[in-house]
């Protein structure tokens, strides 16, 4: 049975540091704003078993009016559970648990973009590099 459940900043690292930031040590997952009081974190298990992360942070972005804000950051899905639609799920149900806002923001990896697309998000700008991740391009969608 899959459940998408709220869970602690560290309880996210070992996937975080599996799928985004592999060969990196723990410490490299880290997020400046993982443990405030205003974030959220969340992981997909089935039976059990861990599949699948997001965060969620109170984070305004300058290119957007919206007042209430929030980012994902940090969302990543086991390699052996990709493209069997384990990421659709966690964001979908995610966002069913997330405090209300006016708008979401990210910076979408160029090779996920697509995935987010059929999400309904949209992408903003051109494509930018993160150092040491690599090209990503903001998306968003606004909420009433």
């Amino acid at each position: 049975m899959l459940q998408v459940r709220e869970v602690s900043a560290e309880a996210v690292l070992p996937i975080r540091q599996k799928v985004l930031r592999p060969g990196k040590p723990i410490n490299a997952c880290n997020f400046e704003p993982d443990l405030l009081a205003s974030s959220h974190h969340f992981m997909l298990f089935e039976d059990e078993k861990e599949i699948a992360i997001a965060s969620y942070f109170k984070e305004q972005h300058d290119q957007f009016e919206e007042e209430i804000q929030y980012r994902l950051r940090g969302m990543a899905v086991l390699p052996n559970y990709h493209k069997q639609g384990y990421g659709k799920k966690l964001l979908k149900e995610s966002l069913k648990k997330l405090p209300p806002r006016n708008l979401l923001w990210f910076n979408a990896r160029v090779k996920a973009v697509d995935f987010y697309k059929k999400q309904g998000f949209l992408p903003r700008g051109q494509e930018f590099e993160i150092p040491g991740v690599g090209l990503h391009i903001l998306m968003f969608q606004k909420y009433e």
